[in-house]
């Protein structure tokens, strides 16, 4: 069996951010020291999943210096509620465990769209707002790409009908690969991508812009 190529190796600097609401949070943290402290840093190669994905975007995608990027980004989650993250009102609450009540008390059977415990419609809005898609597309990336301040943004996916592992890459150079229950594709990232790695499997509502649902990515 012959090997799959590699992707080819400059020696660049790559910063894997990983999930979880608080960790995201953490790596602002990290991120302002290392700015303040490093304010030419350069971080060409960038990969997340979750509320990662959503800080490895921003970076991805900022037209300004890293400072810039990481104080922009720091305000972005000094705002970030939850509020702004699902439907919190008891109606939309309600009304949603009542449609999940209904889908199991009839075993499956009765016609009613369940997609979430949640509706994460605010986290679309709040995505739209600070990434600036146009289109739903993250044009900031193909920016960064032409001025080759970026050569690569990753963001991971899993499949919750398959269990398939995807890996999103928007790049140069980029060599994708295909491993069991895991591969790579190459593509235009979209809000659709961040908003697919940051949704949780039977609480909040999964990304279907695809055929098979995707949620949140598993580290591959």
């Amino acid at each position: 069996m012959t090997p799959p190529a590699a992707t080819p190796d400059y020696g660049d600097l790559a910063l894997v951010l990983t999930g979880g609401g608080a960790r995201a949070a953490y790596q602002v943290g990290l991120l302002r020291y290392l700015a303040r402290e490093f304010p030419e840093l350069r971080i060409p190669i960038l990969t997340g999943v979750s509320a990662g994905a959503i800080n490895a975007a921003h970076l991805a995608q900022h037209h300004g210096t890293f400072p810039q990027a990481v104080e922009e980004l720091t305000g972005l989650w000094s705002e970030l509620m939850p509020e702004r993250v699902f439907r919190v009102d008891p109606m939309s609450l309600a009304r949603n465990m009542a449609r999940w009540g209904a889908k199991l008390v009839s075993g499956g059977e009765r016609n009613v769209r369940v997609r979430g415990l949640v509706d994460t419609a605010p986290l679309r809005e709040f995505l739209e707002e600070a990434l600036a898609p146009v289109g739903g597309e993250l044009t900031g990336i193909d920016y960064n790409l032409h001025r080759e301040s970026l050569r690569a943004l990753a963001i991971s996916t899993t499949s919750y009908t398959t269990g398939q592992s995807f890996v999103w890459v928007q790049g140069r150079d980029i060599v994708t690969w295909e491993r069991p229950q895991r591969r790579s594709v190459h593509t235009r990232l979209r809000v659709e991508h961040i908003m697919a790695s940051a949704a949780l499997l039977s609480f909040s509502r999964p990304c279907s812009w695809m055929m098979s649902g995707m949620v949140t990515g598993a580290s591959v």
